[in-house]
């Protein structure tokens, strides 16, 4: 079985980025660009394992998403992407049920390690 991620961000050029190296190792990548779709997503295709979320992306919508994907899928890793993020974000970020924070630019090493770790505790 192979891990499909979910990538929500309506900044193209890390859509773009984030997909080519999901698929170049081995996953499967579906985009959204705004936290409705990304919640459509997981109610139609109960095969997305995780998903990556832009916090800057809405930031006063991103903890009723987060709702949202737990009341549809209740132990969906979330983690949020930000990038430098001010006290008030990273306050409210580390305050929300998210799995984890990934910082833009990411290291895609760092990236592809944590979604093999985390694919494993979900999948065993």
């Amino acid at each position: 079985m192979t891990c499909t991620v979910l990538i929500t961000d309506d900044d193209p050029s890390i859509v773009t980025v984030f997909e080519f190296m999901l698929v170049k190792n081995g996953f499967n990548c579906i985009k959204a660009s705004k936290i409705s779709e990304c919640v459509k997503y997981i109610q139609e295709n109960h095969e997305i394992d995780m998903v990556f979320m832009d916090f800057q992306l809405h930031a006063s919508s991103i903890p009723t998403g987060i709702q949202q994907i737990s009341d549809v899928s209740p132990k969906m890793p979330v983690f949020l992407m930000m990038s430098y993020p001010n006290d008030r974000e990273l306050t409210i970020a580390l305050g929300l049920d998210a799995y984890g924070i990934v910082y833009k630019p990411f290291d895609a090493n760092e990236v592809l390690t944590l979604i093999r770790e985390t694919y494993k505790s979900i999948k065993t």
